[in-house]
């Protein structure tokens, strides 16, 4: 990029980086600012683009912002403070991690994955597999202290 010139840029192009990187050109990439240098040292057209690109810069750096009325800002605050009491920080925190968008598709793997571990799993021991039903039947009136038959 070094042996830029300003036959590598033209017209167009310099209005486009003017535009994008302000006149300043100690702010521009090194290569463009040597083509721009180039370029104004060569075309009277772009000298004229830099110093109104210049003009402008300096009277959007004279403006200065007016203070807000306290009428506005009371109206402002009120907002915010509307917005603020209507979402709750869990709402908020739901809304920055993607809410439905990734808690969908998270919880279903995490259901498929369980449920997919559960049946690769053996058996254990206190499993009952041969039907125990009447061996939970008999706990359950040994706890709640019946006696006879159901």
């Amino acid at each position: 990029m070094s042996g830029m010139g300003a036959e590598n840029m033209t017209l167009a192009r310099f209005e486009e980086q003017l535009d994008r990187n302000g006149s300043q050109l100690a702010n521009w990439p090194e290569g463009e600012r040597r083509a721009a240098e180039a370029i104004l040292l060569a075309s009277p057209l772009a000298r004229a683009a830099y110093a109104q690109a210049e003009a402008l810069e300096q009277r959007l750096a004279a403006c200065e912002a007016p203070e807000p009325s306290p009428a506005l800002r009371r109206r402002l605050l009120a907002d915010f403070d509307a917005q603020r009491s209507r979402r709750t920080w869990l709402a908020t925190l739901w809304q920055q991690i993607g809410g439905t968008r990734i808690a969908v598709p998270a919880m279903t793997a995490a259901l498929a994955l369980g449920v997919a571990v559960g049946s690769w799993l053996p058996p254990t021991a206190g499993d009952d597999v041969d039907g125990g039903d009447e061996d939970a039947l008999l706990l359950l009136q040994y706890d709640l202290d019946i006696d006879g038959e159901w």
